[in-house]
């Protein structure tokens, strides 16, 4: 169900999405300016409006940029994974023979996802996952998040050390990282 707020004179409409799994209210916002607010199981409805106010200028900011990118640039609908998946499955593979290659770390299963708010992520089983929208991103993203993702196999975090290992191979990462944001 939407719902619509007041931020700052400018009315945003967004979902509520309920988690047993989120450990804190997140508002995340989706190609095309979509706002969805996770709410963990110990918060309640009525806090949301204080917490879209607290957050406002990030929100409307993240708003008026992902507003300008077409929502088929990114997309969850099946039709469009089903088209894609083993495109997606066959380039993280590519990648993933390429980057390894310097790495040598041993992984487990890798999968090929439909995610909305995921590129990627590093099982504590080793399970790599990655979204089908990576075959939409230029190559120089695809290979940071191959990266990014392989090296969560030695460190399961975002410590210096992680990011040392990244940056072994993708230099300009931080760099990357940023233009990456501007996908979602």
């Amino acid at each position: 169900m939407q719902k619509s707020i007041d931020l700052q004179g400018v009315s945003v409409t967004y979902r509520v999405r309920k988690s047993s799994r989120a450990r804190r209210m997140k508002a995340t916002v989706y190609p095309g300016g979509e706002l969805m607010v996770t709410l963990p199981p110990f918060c309640f409805e009525h806090s949301i409006e204080h917490f879209l106010n607290a957050h406002s200028g990030w929100i409307l900011d993240k708003i008026r940029r992902l507003s300008l990118v077409p929502i088929s640039r990114l997309s969850t609908s099946k039709t469009v994974y089903k088209k894609n998946k083993e495109k997606a499955r066959k380039l993280v593979h590519e990648k993933l023979e390429l980057w390894n290659a310097h790495y040598a770390f041993t992984y487990g299963r890798v999968s090929i996802r439909n995610s909305k708010g995921r590129w990627g992520s590093c099982s504590a089983e080793g399970n790599l996952n990655f979204s089908f929208n990576l075959v939409f991103l230029p190559e120089h993203l695809v290979d940071y998040l191959i990266v990014h993702e392989l090296c969560h196999l030695r460190e399961l975090n975002h410590s210096p050390r992680f990011w040392a290992l990244v940056s072994l191979c993708v230099p300009d990462y931080r760099k990357r990282r940023m233009e990456l944001k501007s996908w979602r």
